[in-house]
């Protein structure tokens, strides 16, 4: 399971990290014309996530 994150959001890649996320894969992308690039997040077990959320309680 994965998620692409832009790469300059140092929140979202602290929080997937957190989550369990690994950073994979890097990717740019053109928004109107501007470049964005993004980073995937992997979980090889979506059940890791899962845990996770629990420890903050939410759901997914």
């Amino acid at each position: 399971m994965g998620l692409w994150v832009v790469a300059g959001n140092a929140g979202a890649r602290r929080f997937y990290a957190r989550m369990g996320g690994r950073p994979g894969v890097e990717r740019r992308e053109w928004l109107r014309g501007a470049p964005i690039d993004e980073v995937a997040y992997l979980w090889e077990r979506p059940e890791t996530l899962g845990q996770a959320c629990s420890k903050m309680g939410r759901s997914v």
